[in-house]
């Protein structure tokens, strides 16, 4: 893949990344329909069915069944006769990581990342015919999804929160609103940024098999989280306990010191610097 731009490749014909960066990153979803079942498997090889299968059954880690919201509560590694009982059973096969076991997608997501500047990390869903793995729900990273074979039926509500970081995660979601419908089938891609509760199923009687690729966005709340854990680690007054005796005062003067320190801190430019250098590097890499 070191011959053309793969965020275009994905893209592609709909628009190209400037565009993208532009009018639709962050803020709306995007389908793009293509007329090309292949169109995947001409640059990521060995994601056909059975090998996909072959690797599930092979995995002790990074796997999970799922059906309707509920993990089985199968003990890895599985043989290839009790995987197939579940498939049957109407449960979806998820391969995290997918980007340890093929080299297309190790490579499809290093580059990725350095154009995020963020990790993009590789989930394989597996899904039977006339079956639903997940219940709604919203994610705190973006993610594309490139739809290998077979066809999902998405359903795409509201956002529930916009830009949501992990502790705004929440389950249980019951969404009122009517939910834009799509049918992704081979070839086709899906875009949908943090934030939009969504769910998906297979309505007919084939496989699909999908691949999220999940966007870890790096935001300013964990920078600044960052530079307070830098702060603490050069500040012991930061790391005092809040006991019993402090509680009983009157803690605006202590609160108003520290306060002080902490913006005196936060507004050095050689800590941020540093500290944006270090996060940011540190996340390319995890």
């Amino acid at each position: 893949m070191d011959n053309f731009n793969e965020l275009n490749w994905l893209l592609s014909p709909e628009l190209v990344e400037n565009e993208f960066f532009h009018n639709i990153y962050e803020e709306k979803p995007l389908f793009i329909q293509r007329d090309n079942p292949n169109y995947y498997h001409e640059k990521l090889k060995e994601l056909h069915l059975q090998n996909l299968l072959e690797l599930a059954a092979s995995l002790s880690i990074l796997i999970k069944l799922v059906k309707a919201g509920e993990v089985a509560p199968a003990r890895f590694p599985l043989e290839m006769d009790e995987l197939l009982t579940y498939l049957q059973d109407g449960y979806t096969i998820v391969l995290y990581s997918m980007e340890k076991y093929n080299p297309d997608i190790q490579n499809l997501s290093k580059t990725l990342s350095a154009k995020f500047r963020c990790p993009v990390k590789a989930n394989m869903y597996i899904t039977p015919p006339k079956s639903q793995g997940l219940t709604p729900h919203y994610d705190d990273h973006d993610v594309m999804i490139l739809q290998l074979s077979g066809k999902k039926q998405w359903e795409i509500f509201s956002r529930e929160v916009e830009k949501p970081v992990i502790f705004q995660l929440k389950g249980g979601l019951k969404p009122k609103d009517k939910p834009r419908l799509l049918e992704i089938s081979a070839g086709d891609l899906f875009y949908l940024p943090r934030g939009y509760v969504h769910k998906a199923s297979t309505t007919t009687d084939e496989f699909s098999v999908h691949l999220t690729l999940g966007i870890n966005v790096n935001t300013w709340y964990a920078f600044f989280d960052e530079m307070l854990k830098q702060i603490t680690l050069d500040e012991v007054i930061l790391r005092d306990a809040i006991h019993a005796i402090t509680l009983e005062l009157n803690n605006h003067q202590k609160i108003k010191q520290l306060t002080d320190l902490v913006c005196e801190k936060l507004n050095n430019p050689d800590l941020q610097q540093k500290v944006f250098e270090d996060y940011i590097k540190s996340e390319l890499v995890s």
